[in-house]
Parts: structure tokens; sequence; C-alpha cells
């Protein structure tokens, strides 16, 4: 589902179509990547190619109508086209960490969420209970 979705994305964003990157999400929860494309857009640059690497998947919930992930990725290669016609290959991206949340409608998977996701680890905090140490003895 992960991939197919990428896959998807990354053709909406190479034909440069406001249209197809909409289709991929519930209603208003296109909004970020809509403006990186009509960015794109607005400077003359085209996204000739795009992969993104799925480095991990995580399923955090799992329902007939609902999904939630939590899937790490990066931009492993991007090439833009710019105003001179001449192809740029853009940096590799650092992997990101998102839940992303997915409804089924009308027989479709479409985003409706994506958030951000720490993958901070914080140290366990010990807690001492001397009143059930003691117990045991």
């Amino acid at each position: 589902m992960v991939t197919r979705w990428h896959a998807a994305r990354s053709r909406a964003y190479t034909s440069g179509s406001l249209r197809r990157l909409r289709a991929l999400y519930a209603d208003g929860a296109a909004g970020p990547d809509l403006r990186v494309l009509r960015d794109y857009r607005d400077r003359g640059v085209r996204l000739r190619s795009l992969r993104v690497q799925v480095l991990s998947v995580a399923v955090l919930r799992w329902h007939p109508a609902e999904r939630l992930v939590r899937v790490t990725d990066r931009v492993a290669r991007a090439v833009v086209v710019g105003t001179q016609g001449r192809p740029h290959l853009l940096p590799r991206d650092a992997a990101s960490t998102r839940a992303v949340r997915w409804l089924r409608r009308a027989g479709r998977w479409r985003v409706v969420e994506v958030r951000a996701v720490s993958t901070e680890r914080r140290p366990q905090r010990r807690v001492s209970r001397p009143d059930a140490l003691a117990r045991r003895r």
C-alpha cells in the first residue's frame, strides 16, 4: 500500500499534475504537497524523476476502512529540469518518520492525515518501589 502510494505520488509530481496529486488525498489533506508542486511550477522547475525509498513500515491500526501506519522513508533520487532545460540531481533527503492515516471511501484508499513522528528514544524512567521489595522478603 505504501509503495504503491509513493509510486502514484511520484507520477503526479513528475507529470506536474495538481489534479493527480490531489486525488491521492482526502479533501484538504493534500495542502503541503500541492504547495511544493505549485512552488516548482511557479519557478519554472519540473520534476523529471522522483524515487522514494521506504525504509520501514509499522502497522499501528488495521481496520477494513482505515489504516494507520508509521512510515520511515527518504527521497533517494530526484532530478529536476530548470528553466534552461538542464537536468539537476537534487541532494539525497534524510530519512523522516511520519504517521500516515488512510481511509477507504468509495472503494479508494486516500490519505487523510500525515504527521511527523519523533524517532528519538526516550530513556526509560526507573521507578524504585521499596514497598514492593519489602513485601518480597
